[in-house]
């Protein structure tokens, strides 16, 4: 039990640096409408300001990717459908939508499947429709159409069927030319984080708004993207937050083994592993027993990215040491310790964003020296003791993997 509390003391220990370095970083988010054709899911650059757009989207991205002071937290894509024609199409293409921006954005930059990419579909954007007609006095019988949007007595279904018919249908013909088109869209947000400079070299606040020319911080519009200032760039920390994995063997909690395991990447394509295994268990009073522990540090080299920016296949040089006590079947048991060194291999399989599955075996030598016992009377007899060796597969993994901070 000393042995797993100190383990967990470890973990505990490991996690700290985590929350503690983000609190003096500066977060930020962009925020970037595309617009749709009608029943279309398609990104169609020649439509509306589609065309700057999606230039603003390139050029912010590449600015953060490459930017070695800022972390990308998170992209979050809000689609809507126009508040006319049925609600499963609309619903359907608001989906399609949310896909066909991820699409794009993970082909222009494999780099961002490494962030988080979150979906909100609003499907129907009656609410866009309220502030549009609010804001547009040239709306035919704009009264009655306000009035018909705010009715909560009326289903959607009944409310897009009267629209049609308000004033001899000029009011509808209006909404379709002039309004819904900037209904059928996707926001993209980009939400990042650049550190903060010391006190002493942040410009202080002025009393008339700042020149886009000399800004030091990005300014955050729809319309514009202003590159980040390189005056400030010197006096910037680099704030990353502390990468790291954990890890379960599946097989050995079938096996109601107790498992877990950290690893870390230390540079490029290396990464540091911990694995600590745990189990104790007794029936028929004692006379049967399985009881084992093991720690197993590994070091690990990841090969070349794929496309999408995600490192597949890897091999590892493993230590292994550990104890036993086991006596299953018959009349004797095996006690021992052992401890082994050899290779590693495997293939990562992503799930999603955050999960993997890490399917791995590892062969090498180990060798354990060992006592025979057999139980009598509530007591062990121990017969001989002895040494082993043996040389081949030592591990096989098939290792839920959760990744933080990538």
């Amino acid at each position: 039990m000393k042995r797993i509390a100190f383990l967990c003391t470890c973990y505990l220990l490991l996690a700290l640096p985590i929350h503690g370095e983000v609190k003096d970083s500066v977060s930020v988010s962009d925020e970037i409408i595309l617009s749709f054709r009608i029943n279309s899911s398609k990104i169609d650059s020649t439509y509306l300001d589609n065309k700057e757009k999606l230039e603003a989207i390139r050029t912010r991205l590449h600015q953060l990717i490459n930017d070695s002071c800022i972390w990308i937290d998170s992209i979050k894509i809000e689609t809507t459908a126009s508040p006319d024609g049925p609600y499963g199409t609309n619903f359907n293409l608001s989906k399609n939508r949310s896909e066909t921006i991820k699409k794009y954005l993970l082909a222009q930059f494999p780099a961002v499947n490494r962030c988080p990419i979150h979906f909100c579909q609003k499907v129907e954007n009656w609410e866009g429709l309220m502030e549009a007609v609010i804001a547009d006095t040239a709306v035919p019988a704009r009264a009655q159409v306000l009035a018909l949007l705010n009715n909560t007595s009326l289903s959607l279904n009944s409310k897009k069927e009267e629209l049609k018919r308000i004033g001899e249908e000029k009011a509808y013909s209006y909404l379709v030319n002039h309004i819904l088109p900037y209904l059928r869209n996707a926001t993209v947000y980009i939400k990042w984080y650049i550190k903060e400079a010391p006190a002493e070299t942040l410009p202080q606040p002025q009393a008339t708004p700042v020149s886009t020319d000399t800004c030091t911080l990005p300014v955050t519009t729809t319309d514009v993207i202003t590159p980040i200032s390189q005056e400030l760039m010197p006096t910037v920390v680099k704030s990353r937050p502390f990468p790291f994995n954990l890890r379960a063997n599946l097989l050995s909690w079938a096996t109601l083994s107790v498992n877990g395991g950290i690893e870390i990447p230390f540079a490029k394509r290396w990464s540091a592993l911990f694995e600590a295994g745990w189990t104790h268990w007794n029936w028929k009073d004692g006379q049967r027993r399985y009881r084992y522990r093991s720690l197993w540090p590994e070091v690990r080299y990841h090969f070349a990215a794929n496309n999408t920016g995600t490192r597949f296949w890897y091999m590892g040089l493993y230590l292994a040491e550990g104890q036993y006590n086991r006596h299953l079947t018959g009349s004797d048991g095996r006690q021992g310790h052992f401890f082994g060194a050899g290779l590693s291999g495997g293939y990562l399989l992503p799930l999603n964003h955050r999960l993997s599955l890490d399917l791995g075996i590892c062969a090498g030598y180990t060798g354990d020296h060992y006592h025979i016992y057999r139980y009598q009377t509530d007591r062990d007899i121990r017969i001989r003791t002895d040494n082993g060796n043996h040389f081949g597969l030592t591990k096989v993994r098939v290792s839920l993997v959760w990744k933080f901070n990538q």
